[in-house]
């Protein structure tokens, strides 16, 4: 695993992966959900990237990302290649929270590989016995698509 470096207000940060655990509403089991936060060059707590919301989303690789934390979160996102933003957003009290479609290369190379594995095995709803290699495999591709339209439709 390794940190990505970012700079945030002219200082240099980090962004740490990992996942948070949350219920699946569709099976009844924990379920995770991705987290990205970044530290600082010390390893210590900056800011939340990503917010469990305490659902768990239907969709692997979808957070909600706190732009209440930062102001130019969202500007992060892009500039970094860490994910693209979704129509999809929750309110929880006064904030709204947008979903973005996490970038899978950068969970790959943020995450433990176990939890990795873990994470993406859960969305096989259907016990079709799917591997982590296909599922990465259509995540990466749906990644893609969705730069596509994000490019055609800027």
């Amino acid at each position: 695993m390794k940190n990505i470096e970012v700079l945030v207000n002219n200082e240099k940060l980090f962004v740490k992966g990992g996942f948070d655990t949350t219920r699946n509403m569709i099976t009844g089991k924990k379920a995770l959900t991705p987290k990205l936060d970044l530290v600082d060059e010390d390893g210590l707590p900056y800011a939340y990237i990503t917010r469990n919301l305490g659902e768990f989303i239907g969709m692997p690789g979808i957070a909600y990302i706190d732009g209440n934390a930062l102001y130019d979160i969202e500007k992060m996102m892009k500039d970094f290649n860490l994910g693209v933003k979704t129509i999809f957003k929750k309110q929880s009290g006064f904030c709204m929270y947008p979903a973005y479609f996490i970038n899978p290369d950068i969970l790959e190379s943020l995450c433990d590989e176990r939890e990795l594995k873990k994470y993406i095995l859960s969305y096989d709803f259907e016990n079709e016995g799917l591997t982590y290699e296909s599922l990465m495999a259509d995540l990466k591709k749906a990644y893609s698509e969705a730069l596509k339209e994000l490019e055609l439709g800027a």
